[in-house]
C-alpha cells in the first residue's frame, strides 16, 4: 500500500514537472499529447486568400512532436458550414506529408471555404476536429 502511494506520488510529480495532463496518464499510462484537442492551424486561416499564378494552395499547422501519429483526415467545405452537402474534398494523407497541398482548381474566387484536419494515432485514437475559413479573392 504504501509503495502504490509512492509510485502515484512519483507519477503526479512527472506529470505536473512535464506539464502533462493527468487524465491522460489515468486512461492511457503516460501519453505526451492530449488527443482531445485538434491541431493548432496556421494557413489559411481566416485570411483573404490570392491564388493568381498558383497550381495548389498549401494547408499548415503545427506538428505535434513525440506523439505516435498514424495519420491527417483533412476534410475541405464550401462555404462555413462543415456538413456533408458542403463536402468537396476529403483525403487522409501519413504523417509525414506536410505541408498538404490542395489543387488550385478545386477553389473558385469570392467563395468562402473551411478546413478541417484531425490527427489519428497509432493506438486507434483520434483528435477533436480543428477548423478554419477562408476566402479566395483573386485565382
Amino acid at each position: 500500500m504504501i509503495k502504490s502511494c509512492i509510485r502515484l506520488s512519483i507519477i503526479a510529480a512527472l506529470l505536473l514537472i512535464f506539464n502533462l495532463p493527468v487524465n491522460s496518464y489515468a486512461a492511457n499510462k503516460i501519453r505526451i499529447f492530449d488527443s482531445d484537442s485538434g491541431p493548432y492551424l496556421i494557413y489559411p486561416a481566416t485570411e483573404n486568400i490570392t491564388l493568381k499564378g498558383k497550381d495548389f494552395l498549401e494547408f499548415r499547422w503545427q506538428r505535434a512532436g513525440g506523439v505516435k501519429l498514424d495519420h491527417y483526415e483533412f476534410k475541405l467545405y464550401k462555404g462555413y458550414e462543415a456538413i456533408a452537402s458542403n463536402l468537396i474534398f476529403k483525403q487522409k494523407f501519413p504523417r509525414d506529408v506536410y505541408p498538404i497541398s490542395i489543387p488550385a482548381k478545386l477553389f473558385e474566387n469570392n467563395q468562402i471555404y473551411t478546413w478541417s484536419l484531425r490527427q489519428a494515432f497509432m493506438n486507434g485514437d483520434k483528435s477533436g476536429r480543428s477548423f478554419s475559413s477562408f476566402k479566395i479573392i483573386e485565382k
